[in-house]
Order: C-alpha cells, then sequence, then structure tokens
C-alpha cells in the first residue's frame, strides 16, 4: 500500500471530475485570478459568491497540484 504520494488525495481517489477549455478569446471581467490551486480557487469561489464576475485561469488543469514537490 502506498501510504505517500505527491498527488493530491482527490486526485488520485477520484481523477479530474471536470476539465475547462482553454481561453482562445477576449473576454471581460470584473477579477482574474491567476492560479487555480486551492487558493485561488477558494478566492474564486468567494467572489462569485458575492456577485463579482469572476474568471479563474491556470497554465495546468485546475486544482491539479502545486509547482513544487513536498518534501516528506
Amino acid at each position: 500500500m502506498k501510504l505517500k504520494t505527491s498527488e493530491p488525495f482527490w486526485l488520485v481517489k477520484n481523477g479530474i471530475l471536470e476539465s475547462y477549455p482553454s481561453l482562445r478569446e477576449n473576454i471581460e471581467t470584473e477579477i482574474l485570478i491567476v492560479g487555480g490551486g486551492i487558493t485561488g480557487s477558494l478566492i474564486a469561489h468567494q467572489c462569485i459568491k458575492e456577485g463579482y464576475k469572476t474568471v479563474l485561469i491556470d497554465k495546468r488543469e485546475v486544482c491539479s497540484r502545486s509547482l513544487t514537490k513536498p518534501t516528506i
């Protein structure tokens, strides 16, 4: 049994649940969040909840993993 991994638990357990298309056109938004990790995702969630037109972008899949490897 593998007890340590550099992959997020939800990715190992469920895989990628949603995949979003690349941004290929100009858009208008009130708030642009760069980085779809846990911090960016939570900020986007709160902004949307408060009624702001919000866009979250990342160069990889949203919530896929951190750029740094954890130290174990």
